[in-house]
């Protein structure tokens, strides 16, 4: 009975060093600016991605949820706060979608299982070749000075991109975790566009200002995270 109350307060105490260190790690990742492609970018939805496979979606909504409550209590935790606010103000602000899109994202990320096979292998190379396309006709417009409007090399290099993912789906299992990170973080944007819309009207260009900026950064944090899926997701032994 002593062993089996010990082992429940250690079991409790390491859940809430969890939850502690996991409310630092968004909190930080929030606060940090990296330069990127058109817009800087934060790691924040890399480390909402990372509680779910790291720590389970039980602890890892818990981690979430407590980092939500700090912010709505007026702990500035938030990425722009306190500039631009504090509490339940920049809470229900322009950004609360995303924020709420957080807890999803952490859900779904912790409890789906990649799949593996012809369908997923064929669905993730489509989707992720058109970031791989903007990225190369970046590079191609912007410093080799070619015209992509379009054309048969704009057609030409975004086949190519297909292609590639296609042999890359089929080569590496990436491809299955990126496509279920990718399905996890969609519910951030999609209730983060929904929220915006309520919030500035339905008549702006919510697409544009809202998802399209942080494309490829979001592109680039989900294939480092599937990189990585399999060795976070041993971590979850420990807890």
């Amino acid at each position: 009975m002593d062993l089996l109350r010990t082992y429940s307060i250690q079991k409790i105490l390491k859940t809430f060093i969890l939850i502690f260190v996991g409310t630092m790690a968004l909190t930080i990742s929030a606060k940090l600016k990296i330069p990127f492609y058109p817009v800087p970018m934060t790691m924040q939805t890399f480390v909402v991605l990372f509680l779910g496979i790291a720590f389970g979606y039980k602890i890892g909504l818990a981690t979430v949820g407590v980092y939500l409550l700090e912010g709505i209590i007026g702990i500035p935790v938030f990425s722009n706060s306190p500039e631009k606010g504090v509490g339940l103000v920049y809470f229900t602000g322009p950004t609360m979608g995303y924020l709420i899109g957080f807890l999803v994202a952490t859900f779904l990320s912790g409890y789906l299982k990649p799949i593996n096979n012809l369908f997923t292998k064929i669905l993730s190379a489509v989707i992720f070749s058109y970031p791989l396309f903007i990225l190369l006709g970046f590079f191609v417009f912007d410093v080799l000075r070619f015209n992509l409007e379009p054309t048969l090399l704009a057609k030409g290099l975004y086949l190519t991109c297909l292609l590639t993912t296609i042999v890359l789906a089929f080569k590496l299992n990436v491809f299955a975790n990126a496509l279920i990170l990718l399905i996890s973080v969609l519910p951030i944007y999609i209730l983060g566009i929904f929220w915006l819309g309520i919030v500035i009207g339905w008549d702006k260009p919510l697409f544009e200002m809202g998802v399209f900026p942080f494309l490829l950064a979001e592109s680039f944090k989900i294939f480092l995270l599937a990189i990585l899926y399999s060795n976070f997701k041993k971590l979850r032994k420990f807890i």
